[in-house]
């Protein structure tokens, strides 16, 4: 559901005045912080990785699980070599 009311966001962007797209750029970052602060309290380590292995987000159990810190922005297999085998 989030996935079709951001392709339909996508798809008028070039329509939207600067007051509305800032608005929702303003809401975005507000959700992201409340998800963020959701997946923090959670005791489990989280680690959520692209593809190509850059870590896109991970919680501070994760980075206490792995032993490394500031895990986002890392490409997981060489931070963390051992899960790879």
């Amino acid at each position: 559901m989030a996935t079709q009311t951001l392709e339909r966001l996508l798809e008028r962007i070039d329509r939207l005045d600067r007051a509305t797209l800032i608005s929702l750029v303003k809401k975005f970052y507000k959700q992201m912080e409340i998800f963020e602060k959701i997946i923090n309290l959670i005791e489990d380590g989280i680690v959520v990785i692209r593809g190509n292995g850059h870590v896109i987000l991970a919680n501070g159990s994760a980075e206490k699980i792995l032993n490394v810190s500031h895990l986002r922005d890392m490409i997981f297999w060489r931070c963390v070599p051992e899960f790879i085998r």
